[in-house]
């Protein structure tokens, strides 16, 4: 008899959009298939492959707002009808999904649990967070990381949220703070964007109240002035304070989230924020640069946010001289999370190539060491001969320091 009811009612099986593979027993099964032999998407309403996840999906946003609007103008005549006629109203019973729309529909599921699984693997070690300044709890906290400038106390740290069944989150955010100065050179959260990962949408993008005297707004940075914050706070637009914008930021999100930022550990800090699932975009390019660098020593060096967005999108941000986007950062620190997910030659060429660039800078910079160290000893020599053109000048000592970088002038306030 089983036998029987098992050729009347054979096992459901998954087909591969790419391959029409249809032996798989499972979703997972199927996943597992698609992420071994990147396989790109299909799209089945307009017979279209893709080479990438990222074309597919910004593809399938485009249909799915499409169909959004073909449904609300159905909804306005059908409303219309309503109140005209209850036979009308009777016609309008929604019908079950085709088929195809069925399989639209798990594809789109399926890869975004490829992208999500994608993402969630590339988080980085606590070891990684810790060398590169973000705080793991109180107890672990370094004699640098307690002395940082952030206007927050150690216990004022929190976690995120615990995972509870009962209430959904985002699989996975991308945040951006813009911050101000207040008494002793510290910092403090003046602005917070968020948008989720997968559809870009907007969950936050709002000023925030500093509860401490400001003594520089670094509108040329930041983007915020006095004035518009005024006109926020009047209208009720800002948010009053960094601990209800931490509270903001935890109505989307969970331990089990994926938070995505550039230098992303400044953002916690202004937000009194303690996570785990980290994906980091300055650490994700860096360590392809320095592959061999050890997870529990520092990395050499950080790209900022404005020359990957240009190296790696061929976009130009932060271009404004009244300051930063926080939400074109945002998106920008999205897409080149995606670019290196969806384009590994690619990704791999840039990092060999920007590796062999700063070996010759290395290069170039012991050079000049070694020049400056005879000149100086040469100098001493001579008691101080005027004969030699050659001026040992602030720049230098502040380059031999790492900071800014001679190159890019990269200073981790700007991200």
């Amino acid at each position: 008899m089983a036998n029987k009811s098992t050729e009347l009612n054979p096992p459901k099986l998954f087909k591969c959009p790419k391959c029409n593979k249809g032996k798989f027993k499972s979703q997972a099964a199927l996943r597992d298939h698609c992420i071994s032999l990147l396989h790109a998407p299909h799209c089945e309403k307009c017979n279209r492959d893709f080479q990438d996840l990222y074309g597919f999906i910004q593809h399938s946003q485009s249909h799915e707002k499409r169909t959004s609007t073909v449904q609300a103008q159905k909804f306005d005549v059908a409303t219309k009808q309503t109140k005209t006629s209850k036979l009308a109203a009777s016609a309008l019973t929604p019908t079950k999904p085709s088929d195809k729309e069925k399989a639209l529909a798990f594809e789109q599921y399926l890869i975004r649990n490829i992208i999500f699984e994608d993402l969630r693997a590339r988080c980085h070690p606590s070891a990684r967070l810790e060398k590169e300044g973000y705080f793991q709890g109180v107890a672990s906290m370094t004699k640098s990381q307690k002395k940082s400038k952030i206007s927050i106390r150690e216990d004022d740290f929190l976690k995120s949220p615990k995972l509870n069944l009962t209430t959904t989150k985002r699989l996975a955010i991308v945040i951006d703070c813009e911050m101000v100065e207040i008494a002793g050179g510290q910092q403090t959260l003046a602005f917070l964007c968020a948008i989720d990962f997968f559809t870009g949408e907007i969950l936050i993008d709002d000023l925030v109240k500093p509860t401490e005297k400001v003594h520089n707004w670094r509108t040329k940075i930041s983007g915020v002035s006095a004035a518009s914050m005024d006109r926020a706070c009047a209208k009720g637009e800002a948010i009053l304070g960094w601990r209800a914008a931490r509270q903001r930021l935890w109505d989307f999100i969970d331990e089990g989230t994926v938070l995505v930022g550039h230098s992303l550990h400044h953002d916690l800090k202004v937000l009194g924020l303690i996570h785990a699932n980290i994906v980091d975009s300055a650490i994700l390019t860096s360590e392809a640069v320095f592959p061999h660098i050890d997870r529990t020593q520092r990395l050499k060096r950080i790209w900022g946010l404005k020359i990957l967005a240009k190296e790696l999108l061929g976009r130009n941000i932060q271009g404004e001289t009244s300051g930063h986007s926080a939400l074109e950062d945002t998106y920008a620190t999205r897409d080149i999370v995606f670019w290196c997910m969806c384009n590994t030659h690619l990704f791999q060429a840039w990092a060999e190539k920007t590796r062999d660039q700063e070996q010759e800078r290395s290069l170039t910079k012991k050079k000049k060491k070694i020049e400056r160290k005879q000149f100086l000893t040469q100098s001493f020599n001579d008691y101080g001969s005027h004969e030699s053109e050659e001026i040992l000048r602030w720049s230098d000592i502040a380059e031999d320091c790492g900071w800014p970088h001679p190159n890019t002038g990269y200073d981790p306030w700007s991200d």
